[in-house]
């Protein structure tokens, strides 16, 4: 089983993985509500979340909400 879904949670029994981009390339792709990716070179850490802004119509960090 490679994850578990219930009425509350998904359980992953691997890790999940999100597509990983450059800032660069990220920001040559236009994403939809609900895309995740991860950013290599971001610039505190390697590998940072991010997440398609449509106010802004644009990829953001997840936990800045700051710009790609």
């Amino acid at each position: 089983t490679v994850a578990v879904f219930d009425a509350n949670k998904i359980t992953a029994a691997v890790p999940i993985k999100f597509p990983t981009y450059t800032a660069a390339a990220a920001n040559a792709i236009t994403g939809a509500v609900g895309w995740q990716i991860s950013i290599s070179d971001s610039p505190v850490n390697g590998g940072k979340m991010a997440y398609w802004d449509t106010t802004n119509t644009r990829w953001s960090y997840i936990d800045t909400n700051t710009a790609v």
